[in-house]
């Protein structure tokens, strides 16, 4: 609808709301009505119009490069976790355990010393000889001078009658000989233990294991080993603290613990076997060897270095110096 100027005629525009901008007169009613129907018109255009120009830029412009900017994070960190994991595994599995000192290369798993002298692996297989039971991951051996005979050792029906709170054992295939050493040495000099092995050595059967029990004041010794004629054991028993138990016979320097070690010889006390020192030496030690040598706690090592200063045979002075200057957990004698 156009609209005139009743006044002087003109053209009345959009900004001609009130009055004539041509010429100044206030416009009639009719004519305000219909420029306020304009305005309507006006402020419904305008209202719509953020609709158009804003809100498409919010959903559509702003979350691409958020995503975009957390995807490449991950990759990142996804990457960087892979490599190290790749380089962890490499260095467990792979790297050779080898410690260079003075320049000169120390194989540190697997050695042993020899007279002060460090030999390696392929040392170790020399002195072993053709014995197949010694694996290449197992090379806890020494050879110190010792004329005991080599046979079957780590025997389960031992242990399963030696306490499992034991602090050291001593295992030995040539039992005559063994026993007969650690009486020499003084190591132990109970009366019943000596005149035992005075009348019995000759019935000696298989081998033979020596444990050694850590008290307050003291320390309890006791051997575990089969008789070949055990006829008279009522006799036995009487004259010494010894238990019979099957083939076995079990014998200690206190007569208080033979109770504890009738429980443990029924099953009813755990033994040695259930130790997990004793399952782990059993599990890398050659089967076949002189001596076996399993301290079992700080006390049985103690008990080791605190033997150096009695009077020991040659013998076992030489084994026992070459098993603690060989820094071994433990250790078959070859």
């Amino acid at each position: 609808m156009i609209r005139i100027c009743p006044f002087c005629k003109a053209k009345l525009g959009l900004h001609d709301r009130y009055f004539c901008t041509s010429c100044g007169n206030n416009l009639p009613a009719e004519l305000i009505e219909s420029a306020s129907h304009q305005n309507k018109i006006i402020k419904h255009e305008s209202k719509n119009t953020p609709k158009l120009s804003i809100k498409p830029s919010i959903t559509v412009r702003i979350p691409k490069p958020s995503r975009n900017f957390i995807e490449k994070i991950g990759t990142v960190f996804l990457s960087a976790g892979f490599s190290a994991l790749i380089a962890l595994i490499t260095y467990t599995f792979l790297a050779p355990r080898i410690i260079y000192k003075d320049s000169i290369p120390y194989i540190q798993s697997g050695s042993t010393k020899q007279s002060g002298v460090m030999t390696t692996n392929k040392n170790v297989q020399n002195i072993v000889g053709q014995n197949k039971d010694v694996s290449a991951t197992s090379q806890k051996v020494i050879n110190p001078i010792c004329s005991f005979s080599s046979g079957n050792i780590l025997d389960p029906n031992l242990a399963k009658h030696i306490p499992y709170t034991a602090d050291l054992y001593m295992e030995s295939f040539d039992s005559k000989s063994f026993l007969k050493d650690i009486i020499d040495s003084d190591i132990v000099s109970d009366t019943k233990f000596v005149n035992f092995y005075n009348t019995q050595k000759e019935n000696f059967m298989g081998t033979l294991g020596f444990f050694v029990i850590k008290n307050p004041t003291d320390y309890t010794y006791g051997i575990v080993l089969s008789l070949k004629d055990s006829s008279n054991k009522t006799e036995i028993e009487k004259n010494n603290n010894i238990i019979f138990f099957d083939n076995y016979i079990v014998m200690t320097t206190k007569i208080e613990i033979i109770e504890d070690l009738m429980e443990v010889s029924k099953g009813t006390e755990k033994s040695l076997v259930l130790n997990p020192v004793y399952a782990s030496a059993k599990s890398v030690l050659p089967k076949e060897g002189k001596l076996l040598i399993l301290p079992l706690t700080r006390n049985g090592n103690g008990f080791l270095y605190q033997l150096l200063d009695k009077k020991l045979t040659d013998q076992m002075f030489s084994i026992i110096n070459n098993f603690l200057d060989s820094k071994l957990d433990y250790a078959v004698v070859l």
